[in-house]
């Protein structure tokens, strides 16, 4: 007696991260920038794995706000993340950038300080200047990416 298989031609569709209310309410980011509160709407992580054998990964981390027609956004990317550590702003390997809806700024001082990554999410403390603005005070929670 003879019995086939028949095989799912294409790939199954996945599902990107998603949001669970129960365990991310504090995902968030804030910050002083040039003295004034901002408040991002919306944060996000990812982390970028340089294949499974290397065990090496970039995490990058962005908030973004809106206001008056007016997006701002903090921009991290830490290049070969190793988790909880003190990571200081050193382009292009640790890089921060500010925008003002097109204008970009760069930081060239400063740092990134992941103070918890655990299986919910990476919590930590940023400060960087970019250009002459000065961003301080900032905090950011995020879903684990």
């Amino acid at each position: 007696m003879a019995v086939s298989c028949s095989k799912k031609k294409g790939l199954t569709p996945t599902r990107s991260v998603q949001q669970n209310n129960n365990l991310d309410t504090l995902v968030g980011m804030s910050a002083k920038i040039g003295g004034m509160p901002w408040r991002a709407d919306s944060v996000f992580g990812y982390r970028i794995s340089y294949g499974a054998d290397t065990g090496r990964m970039d995490l990058l981390i962005t908030g973004t706000s809106t206001v008056n027609d007016t997006t701002r956004t903090i921009s991290f990317s830490i290049t070969n993340y190793t988790g909880v550590n003190t990571y200081r702003i050193a382009p292009p390997v640790v890089a921060a950038t500010y925008y003002v809806g097109k204008e970009r700024h760069y930081a060239f001082g400063g740092s990134v300080i992941i103070t918890s990554d655990d299986q919910y999410g990476v919590i930590g403390t940023f400060n960087f200047t970019a250009d002459t603005i000065v961003v301080m005070d900032g905090t950011f929670n995020i879903a684990k990416p």
